[in-house]
């Protein structure tokens, strides 16, 4: 278990000191993924939860998701809206899109992609080095920053002002530029727990974004 320790405190003081414009936020979602780095030096295969990521099964989930060919992770695209005259929060599934296919226009590949959820995320050493999130990562922050001002046209203000530095947007962007294999999450095996109340039997790990953590206690009594 990683919490606020020393060494997170490492972390965010060193990544703060090379990219100040990065909020606590956005460290924290980029701390996850250099753990996942940390951990593939030491074991091949790796299941990385949040907090709010909660297992509800003694079920192996190495037995079930081929993590040494795919990174196994849970996509949004349901929750995307691709009007372009929608205004939503930064942190939203339509912001993270847009901002991917942004990235993706500018370094001239396919725009197409997908929005990624790193709450839960299976994966081996294999894959994660093929990913190389944090490979030219200033070069990635610079090209943030840069679409974040973006004056070509090629989007309505609206759309820049849900720009920010999500470590999903860069997720599903070096997914795309590094041609890695992916496997979607089945709503199993990354139940998204919002507004519902209520948890599928079948359930094997409950992402609960409510913070209601009774109800989880609940089912699994």
């Amino acid at each position: 278990m990683f919490e606020n320790d020393k060494q997170y405190k490492t972390y965010e003081k060193n990544l703060r000191k090379d990219f100040p414009e990065l909020t606590g936020y956005e460290i924290v979602n980029f701390y996850k993924i250099h753990l996942l780095y940390q951990l593939a030096k030491r074991y091949d295969e790796i299941l990385y939860l949040d907090f709010d990521a909660v297992p509800v099964t003694t079920d192996s989930f190495f037995d079930i998701w081929d993590v040494q060919n795919h990174i196994a992770v849970y996509n949004q695209n349901h929750m995307t809206n691709k009007n372009r005259e929608v205004k939503q929060s930064i942190r939203s599934p339509s912001a993270k899109y847009f901002n991917c296919q942004a990235m993706l226009i500018e370094k001239n590949l396919d725009p197409k992609n997908d929005v990624i959820n790193t709450a839960i995320i299976g994966a081996s050493r294999k894959q994660i080095l093929k990913l190389d999130f944090f490979g030219e990562f200033k070069d990635t922050i610079d090209l943030m920053t840069k679409l974040r001002t973006d004056k070509s046209g090629l989007y309505p203000q609206n759309i820049l002002d849900m720009f920010r530095y999500d470590n999903e947007t860069i997720f599903s962007y070096k997914v795309n530029v590094n041609k890695v294999g992916i496997q979607w999450l089945d709503r199993r095996w990354h139940y998204f727990l919002d507004t519902q109340n209520f948890i599928p039997e079948a359930t094997k790990i409950v992402h609960c974004v409510c913070k209601d953590f009774d109800i989880v206690w609940r089912y699994n009594a």
